[in-house]
């Protein structure tokens, strides 16, 4: 389903424009045709916006800062993940950290 639809996410997201997304409030987005309804989901994806500024800022980028975790133990790593993004749990920072070549 995510994967059918997903032209339609990148155009109700604002192409997941990080700058943009962190300055929106979830009533906007919301009101945009073909997003998902559920505000708490809305609240996370600008909050994850907001965290990825944050170490944009700090490191570079989100390689950046995946380089600096290098020396932490896997299990640590998603931790972090886990703690400074919404809606992301253990499985997901792993298989995410798994595909970028992190473990």
């Amino acid at each position: 389903m995510l994967r059918k639809n997903w032209h339609k996410y990148r155009r109700a997201f604002l192409n997941f424009d990080i700058e943009t997304l962190t300055k929106m409030r979830v009533e906007e987005l919301l009101e945009r045709p073909n997003v998902i309804r559920n505000p708490k989901k809305i609240e996370g994806l600008i909050h994850n916006a907001r965290q990825f500024q944050r170490i944009r800022l700090k490191y570079g980028s989100f390689s950046g800062f995946l380089r600096s975790q290098r020396r932490r133990e896997r299990a640590e790593v998603i931790g972090i993940l886990v703690n400074l993004f919404k809606h992301v749990r253990d499985y997901t920072a792993e298989f995410y950290l798994h595909s970028v070549g992190f473990c």
